[in-house]
């Protein structure tokens, strides 16, 4: 019993230090943006031409800045009582899906934009049956441009167009605090202690992260070698793992310099490998790039697109 406290100690040090992770690649600080026009960054998002999309809560925006992290728009709902608040996503066709959990019509929904902010529809509504919402934490859109909606314990399936497809759950075990999809189709699902993956087509769990170090993940991305992308919230740090589960490397801070982190929430990774993470409290997004280079993983040739409409059991 010693030997083994001594152990979870000295592993404990370790990871305080910076010395726990493999060094297989680094990431350095590049700028920061948005500390002018967020009042709270949530959810991010990156589109096929790298412009960056900021939920804010706080002033019931999206903002849009360029891949010169210039801002130049502000997507909004007014009529709709529209929170902007959460998570959000952006399909092949620059469309945007925003999960709108708070707000002034005290209802669950996903509103949906054109490439150019303005709005097509909203999908769901507060309750507890099919194609609705009672504890939605995260969104995520797979290759064929699906939405899945990730509400404890269930995940929810829907059309670009927001019509209902499927639910998967609570047999499968589903329940955490963000969501994302990789190449593959494989969707990702981080709780405190753990993350979880599920086959693309039944839902089914097919593999079990146990993380002793992921405390509270607000934000997971998966980037074209494998590699997976908390943020959390515990620590203030970015924690990454290789395709099996092994923690390999993070990066992390405390202040409001740049480069160091204070309540971190989204994360999103643009074509060229570049990190970009959203700061709740600092109302910021910091961009970070690869220092040393990674030992790339190819990506599948052939991702998994098509979901079966099923009814959950």
């Amino acid at each position: 019993m010693r030997k083994m406290l001594i152990g979870l100690v000295l592993i404990l040090v370790l990871f305080a230090s910076g010395s726990f992770a493999d060094n297989y690649f680094n990431f350095e600080y590049k700028a920061q943006f948005g500390a002018q026009e967020i009042g709270r960054a949530s959810g991010i998002a990156i589109d096929a031409s790298d412009n960056i999309y900021v939920g804010d809560p706080a002033n019931g925006v999206v903002h849009k800045f360029n891949n010169d992290l210039k801002h130049v728009a502000k997507i909004r709902a007014n009529k709709l009582n529209y929170n902007g608040s959460n998570d959000v996503v952006v399909d092949k066709a620059g469309n945007i899906y925003v999960m709108d959990s708070y707000n002034k019509a005290n209802t669950q929904r996903i509103v949906k934009f054109d490439k150019n902010g303005s709005f097509v529809n909203t999908f769901g509504k507060k309750g507890v049956g099919e194609g609705e919402f009672n504890n939605m934490t995260g969104i995520a859109i797979n290759y064929a441009g699906s939405i899945f909606v990730l509400d404890n314990p269930y995940i929810k399936i829907f059309t670009s167009n927001g019509k209902f497809i499927t639910q998967w759950g609570p047999k499968y075990e589903i329940s955490g605090k963000c969501i994302t999809i990789d190449s593959l189709g494989i969707v990702y699902i981080a709780g405190p202690f753990y993350i979880n993956k599920y086959d693309p087509l039944t839902g089914e769990l097919i593999e079990a992260w146990e993380q002793f170090f992921l405390k509270s993940p607000e934000g997971i991305v998966v980037d074209k070698g494998g590699r997976v992308y908390v943020t959390d919230q515990f620590d203030k740090k970015v924690k990454i793992f290789d395709n099996k589960g092994k923690l390999i490397d993070y990066f992390h801070g405390s202040k409001m310099k740049d480069g160091n982190f204070n309540n971190v929430f989204g994360i999103a990774i643009d074509s060229m490998g570049c990190v970009y993470v959203a700061e709740d409290i600092n109302h910021r997004v910091q961009k970070f790039a690869l220092a040393i280079k990674a030992q790339v993983i190819p990506a599948p040739d052939k991702p998994i697109v098509e979901v079966k409409s099923k009814r959950s059991k």
